[in-house]
């Protein structure tokens, strides 16, 4: 039964900023909400948090790489539930299982992953001006800056998005309503930024495209979700590069009494 809440619970942790409280731990004015745009059968905010619910879930169960009559089956155990009926197998005998499952299977999902990723590597190639590197990231300039390059061991201010190639948002420092700062060496932000954002001027923008080998490789970020094998598409506004402070000298041993 555990393995059976651990996957359900996986499925429903959707990735999102939290909003900090403010200084004077006062209470944030809220915004008045905006009418919601119908898309599909979706008419309220409650119907998209539904869907977005069953995407997630959905994103959860996608390294199993499900046949269309296992999405049948997987369906058939969500409406079974949903309709308050009784389990047609028990939980506590098959629920073990699901790891294991997971666990023979991701490997299939990835390969399938890049396989249906590959082509956008390869259409990005040919944009115009692009840049690839051994490593396989290409790089796209969209506006050319004026300011200074970064060094591979500065700190660089951007704003960014992240996607996934079909374009679902995963990151984004323009929903958060403020630039971020990373520093670009000492494994602190993912291969394809260090090798990438260098090529940059400040005042540029450009987009990455890392081939899972430069990000999260075959393990993914399911609690960003990035499925295992996964290309990224960065849009980077290059703000600001600075050197990386030094590092904070080593404390001064105690002095031991007798020595």
């Amino acid at each position: 039964m555990l393995e059976t809440k651990w996957l359900f619970l996986a499925g429903v942790v959707l990735a999102g900023p939290v909003a900090a409280a403010p200084p004077d731990a006062g209470v944030p004015a809220q915004p008045k909400p905006k009418p919601e745009v119908p898309v599909g059968p979706m008419k309220t905010a409650e119907d998209k948090a539904i869907y977005v619910l069953g995407f997630s879930m959905g994103r959860n169960v996608e390294p199993l790489n499900l046949s269309k009559s296992e999405q049948q089956i997987f369906m058939l155990g969500v409406s079974d539930v949903l309709a308050g009926k009784k389990p047609e197998v028990p939980p506590p005998d098959y629920g073990p299982r699901i790891r294991p499952l997971f666990e023979a299977r991701q490997p299939l999902a990835v390969a399938a992953r890049a396989k249906r990723d590959q082509p956008v590597l390869d259409h990005a190639a040919k944009e115009k001006g692009a840049q690839v590197t051994p490593s396989g990231i290409v790089y796209v300039p969209i506006t050319e800056g004026t300011g200074a390059q970064p060094k591979p061991t500065d700190v660089v201010k951007v704003q960014y998005k992240g996607m996934l190639t079909d374009t679902t948002e995963f990151d984004s420092s323009y929903r958060r309503g403020q630039p971020a700062e990373f520093p670009l060496g000492g494994g602190a932000v993912i291969g394809c930024w260090s090798e990438g954002v260098p090529k940059m001027k400040v005042g540029g923008k450009a987009k990455l495209y890392c081939p899972a080998s430069t990000a999260y490789k075959e393990r993914g970020n399911p609690q960003g979700g990035i499925p295992g094998g996964a290309v990224l598409v960065f849009e980077i506004e290059l703000l600001e590069t600075k050197p990386a402070p030094p590092p904070a000298p080593a404390p001064t041993p105690t002095p031991v009494p007798g020595k």
